[in-house]
């Protein structure tokens, strides 16, 4: 069988941060079932280390026996709202007009969302192509994560649209596969009609669970007769830092804790100024997906915080809950909606979103516990992720939805 995905942000190893690699490993578990996997991605991706480098509309790679055609689009700068929303379009347009006489006919085409504007490529493909069955994977909803994380009118021009194409993706797909577990519920409120939805969850891939060891240089990032605590990821306004950055101003005996912050995002600077009198916080430039879990082993305690959004009523799929339990340590979160999966693994504790006093005695609940008790919690969310979030665990659900979309025929 064969199988195309369609996801702008797609990455491969060679090129990636970490990021966008969920439907390359995917890809590699299918090659054990005989499916072979072309991933359509763009020529560039803010969060990519580097890039394809090629003339003309694509370029076919193999990476590690999985076919990449890389789809060119415009170079934009990672804060640019403008420059992004123009690539999703270049990216579509493109998918048009790419010579597709030496790519394998697909039996099912999956477009992963973001962006969503693919789908409208893939409906005109299976119009000339009618057998073909049609899956629509949503990792963010829009527009309504538009709507209610940033400014945007719903009268802009781009919701508007987002809309349309929204509503036409969820009513013309043969399935819908979104990493949120209750995004059917708004996805039935706009198709209008129950749909066929299945969950399936962000993954991990054990090639992350290296013995990387720090080097001299930055131990003392980690010193051992302090209370390591580390966020690692994104620092933008969906990750609600200055909550956290207030419960760090509100800790006493400051001397007990050590704190690392490492990533990169248009809310850095701000909360750098605003930390900068408190010498046991560290900032870090983003890393490497392969070096993340040195860093995160070294902590005590990791922590992920959210905003009190009612968008999250439909669940999140933050890659960092499987990075921080594949470290085996416990994490702090700080979060406000149903179902958070530090409850459900039992790998830590749940506080309050957006409440900088809530998330000061959850740092002083954990400082407090004893190891053994911390290697418990840590423990209980890596087996967790073992028996629920591998990506041989994942490949084997979306199998299932394949052979029967092919067995409805």
């Amino acid at each position: 069988m064969n199988l195309w995905v369609i996801n702008q942000f797609a990455a491969s190893r060679k090129y990636s941060t970490g990021a966008g690699e969920r439907h390359f490993y995917l890809a590699q578990e299918y090659l054990n079932k005989n499916i072979e996997t072309t991933i359509f991605s763009g020529s560039y991706n803010h969060l990519f280390q580097n890039y394809p480098k090629f003339k003309g509309r694509s370029l076919l790679e193999i990476e590690e026996g999985i076919r990449f055609c890389w789809v060119k689009v415009p170079k934009y700068k990672p804060e640019s709202a403008i420059g992004r929303i123009l690539s999703w379009f270049w990216f579509t347009f493109n998918l048009f007009f790419i010579r597709k006489t030496n790519l394998p006919t697909p039996a099912i085409i999956l477009v992963s969302s973001m962006s969503m504007f693919p789908i409208l490529y893939a409906l005109f493909y299976k119009i000339n192509n009618p057998s073909v069955k049609l899956i629509f994977e949503i990792r963010d909803i829009w527009p309504l994560t538009l709507l209610e994380m940033g400014t945007v009118s719903r009268f802009n021009p781009v919701v508007v649209f987002m809309k349309i194409v929204e509503k036409a993706a969820y009513r013309y797909s043969n399935l819908i596969v979104s990493v949120l577990p209750m995004a059917y519920k708004h996805i039935n409120k706009v198709a209008k009609r129950e749909v066929d939805f299945t969950w399936i969850p962000n993954g991990i891939s054990l090639k992350l669970e290296t013995e990387n060891k720090l080097p001299d240089s930055l131990k003392h990032l980690f010193p051992k007769d302090k209370f390591v605590i580390t966020y690692a990821g994104a620092i933008g306004p969906a990750n609600a830092m200055e909550f956290f950055a207030e419960a760090i101003e509100k800790l006493e005996n400051e001397s007990k804790y050590h704190i690392n912050i490492i990533g990169e995002g248009p809310e850095k600077n701000k909360i750098m100024d605003r930390l900068k009198e408190k010498s046991f916080v560290h900032f870090i430039k983003r890393i490497k997906k392969e070096e993340v879990q040195a860093y995160l082993k070294k902590s005590d305690l990791l922590y992920i915080g959210w905003r009190n959004k009612s968008l999250y009523k439909y669940g999140v799929a933050a890659n960092k809950y499987n990075d921080y339990m594949l470290a085996k340590k416990p994490i702090l979160s700080s979060s406000s909606f149903p179902n958070d999966i530090v409850s459900l693994a039992n790998c830590g504790k749940v506080v309050a979103s957006e409440s900088p006093v809530a998330i000061k005695q959850g740092i002083e609940y954990f400082y407090n516990l004893h190891n053994n008790e911390i290697t418990k919690l840590g423990n209980n969310g890596y087996e967790y992720l073992m028996n629920n979030r591998l990506y041989k665990i994942l490949a084997n659900q979306y199998l299932n939805c394949f052979n029967r979309l092919l067995k409805n025929d």
